[in-house]
């Protein structure tokens, strides 16, 4: 048995070292650092995973609301003028009587890109919206573009939706998406001027 003497007392309550301080605190400080850059990754990719599934939830929105409404319709119209793009159908209950109403999209560049939506009984056509009149509008999306030539295009009852949503990452998301019309009319009235 080992009889602890007062030179050994002393040396086991001296504590740390200045050396061995400074080595703990940067072994800490090293453990730190790659801990938070590993939270701020994280944080920050999380952040572009939000994101993008903002941008593609508004891309289904659009793409559901058009073909959901050129499916429905017996009539449908494009006009484009100086980069605005105005689709609109007439659509039916399917019921009888039959009651028709109007629905149209509306396409802006301005603002950095928005789409407008707007519904309405089939007494009159819903024109283009001006300043004033934008604000009956439902807006669908903003930070969209155009993917080709344009976001709308119309042939035979077939509706091509075509944009680019800005899910402010490195690329915008691409969307397109053809919708066809189940019984399909000349353009005339009550929903087209």
């Amino acid at each position: 048995m080992k009889v602890e003497t007062a030179a050994d007392a002393q040396r086991s309550e001296s504590g740390l070292s200045l050396v061995e301080l400074l080595l703990y605190v940067l072994l800490a400080l090293l453990v730190l650092s790659v801990a938070g850059g590993m939270l701020i990754n994280s944080i920050r990719t999380g952040s572009q995973v939000d994101r993008s599934t903002a941008a593609a939830n508004t891309g289904q929105l659009i793409m559901r609301s058009v073909q959901s409404g050129v499916r429905n319709a017996t009539q449908v119209g494009l006009t484009s003028t100086s980069g605005t793009q105005l689709l609109s159908v007439t659509t039916t209950n399917g019921l009888n009587p039959v009651v028709l109403s109007c629905q149209a999209w509306y396409y802006t560049p301005t603002a950095g890109g928005s789409l407008y939506m707007r519904r309405t009984a089939a007494t009159a056509p819903i024109p283009a919206p001006d300043s004033t009149t934008l604000g009956s509008w439902t807006l669908l999306g903003t930070g969209i573009s155009m993917t080709g030539s344009q976001v709308f295009t119309a042939t035979a009852g077939l509706v091509t939706v075509s944009l680019n949503i800005d899910a402010a990452t490195a690329s915008p998301l691409a969307l397109t998406s053809p919708a066809s019309t189940l019984n399909l009319v000349t353009v005339g009235t009550p929903c087209f001027p």
